[in-house]
């Protein structure tokens, strides 16, 4: 275990554990490296067995189990498991430690003074650091440095004191997302064994507070982690998210496509209303953003309700155009004949149109798309394919004014907006404006990170940076 070994030390703890179920350790350490190995629920239940099986107080177990309650979303159990581990008379200073450092979790500043300093352990190794920054983050400086003086160069920890030892001493701030000074690192937070297990099964994991814990915490690290934190941006929905997002857009922690992108996000959750002023730091200065944005609806349905036979119709013809090699000799009289049925259903032209241009019959297709945008400027696939006409025919002048004359609509589909935003990235990327291409390809990652062309244009301008 001590050698990150955590599956082939488990078999060894479950062994211990039949020889001596009376002795809770062997459980808390099965515990401890189920969790690191990503299996959170054999964790949980691990844990909880060590109470059935051993009288013994218990309070490194029951302060792992809150830490095991938070990373499953059970926030209210995990708070009230630490509240009972409080409680608990310590028998050795690794409890007394485990329960800091779940305080820590919650950010229970206070507590983690109040608990060490009535431990009988409080003077074990480690214990001062979470004092140190529990004092740093209360505004007790003198304390703060008393105590994080005191971490041995020995203690894994030692980098991070030694560094919050010399902020405090020049009265620096700490340059974090939320202005405080951490405690864990985000594999502290949870164990990317167990993060990256959670987020491929559980449906909601993004809803569950110690998402946000761990973006934070990705945030406060490096330019690295804080790509992989950008990414996870969109898959928070705990409403601690909303203060995160607040805190990036108004901070100047990372790039500007960080701020942006949580801008964008505050938009999508109605949090920042479109025309709304925000202040920002882009291009190191402060500056007043407007947010003329456009929200984006999965739901959203273009053009007039087609009867159910045609609807029927059009769906399968839509599907069998989105699959692998598409037959449009065969999708361009039924998307016409459905067109031709209901002449004001423009999504049919369309996607008459678009079979055209794939049968390379350009010219017969610009005035239909021509035609869709003046009935329908918000249905943006128009804009978008009209543009990647003149793109691959240079006419630069038209492909401007284009772009000029389409104003984002309020409300769009995300397939509408990222072919809008793929291909104005392609434009600029054409005409040299690495800037706006790169603003466009972001807009599109951060509404649909898996399409393909998305891919490859970030690929594309991660090369050219």
């Amino acid at each position: 275990m001590n050698n990150g070994k955590y599956k082939d030390a488990v078999p060894f703890f479950k062994k211990a554990h039949k020889t001596a179920p009376f002795v809770y350790s062997a459980l808390n350490n099965q515990s401890l490296c189920l969790m690191a190995i990503g299996k959170l629920d054999e964790a949980i239940a691990a844990q909880q067995q060590a109470f059935k099986d051993s009288p013994l107080p218990n309070p490194f177990g029951m302060a792992n189990l809150a830490a095991l309650l938070l990373m499953a979303g059970n926030d209210e159990d995990a708070e009230s498991a630490l509240d009972v581990a409080l409680f608990m008379k310590p028998t050795h200073g690794d409890a007394c430690l485990k329960i800091c450092e779940s305080l820590a979790r919650f950010k229970r500043h206070q507590a983690i003074l109040d608990y060490a300093d009535r431990c009988a352990f409080g003077d074990y190794p480690g214990i001062s650091f979470f004092t140190g920054i529990a004092a740093a983050n209360l505004g007790n400086t003198e304390r703060a440095l008393e105590d994080l003086r005191r971490v041995s160069p020995r203690h894994p920890k030692w980098d991070m004191a030694w560094r919050y030892l010399k902020h405090l001493k020049q009265n620096m701030h700490p340059h974090t997302v939320m202005g405080d000074w951490p405690y864990l690192m985000s594999y502290e937070i949870c164990a990317y064994g167990s993060m990256a297990d959670e987020m491929t099964k559980a449906i909601g994991w993004g809803s569950r507070s110690i998402a946000v814990k761990l973006c934070e915490a990705l945030l406060n690290e490096t330019e690295a982690t804080r790509d992989t934190a950008r990414e996870l941006l969109q898959f928070l929905k705990h409403p601690d998210c909303i203060n995160l997002l607040l805190a990036i857009v108004k901070g100047s922690l990372g790039t500007d496509d960080l701020r942006k992108t949580a801008l964008f996000q505050l938009q999508q959750r109605g949090e920042i209303k479109r025309n709304q002023s925000v202040n920002m730091l882009i291009d190191g200065k402060r500056i007043d953003v407007c947010t003329a944005g456009t929200t984006v609806n999965p739901d959203l349905r273009y053009g007039p309700p087609l009867p159910a036979k045609l609807e029927k119709r059009y769906a399968i013809a839509s599907e069998r155009a989105m699959g692998h090699q598409p037959d449009w000799n065969k999708l361009g009289p039924e998307f016409q004949a459905i067109a031709q049925a209901a002449p004001n259903y423009y999504p049919a032209r369309y996607n008459y149109a678009a079979s055209l241009l794939n049968r390379g019959r350009i010219e017969e297709a610009e005035p239909i798309m021509r035609k869709i945008l003046d009935e329908a400027p918000d249905y943006l696939f128009a804009p978008a394919t009209l543009l990647q006409i003149y793109i691959r025919q240079n006419r630069n002048e038209d492909a401007r004014e284009l772009i000029r004359k389409i104003h984002p609509p309020e409300v769009a589909h995300p397939m509408a907006f990222v072919a809008w935003m793929i291909a104005q990235a392609m434009f600029y990327s054409q005409q040299g404006d690495l800037k706006a291409a790169t603003e466009c390809i972001d807009t599109a990652h951060s509404i649909d990170p898996d399409h393909p062309y998305v891919k490859k244009l970030r690929a594309a301008r991660n090369t050219l940076m």
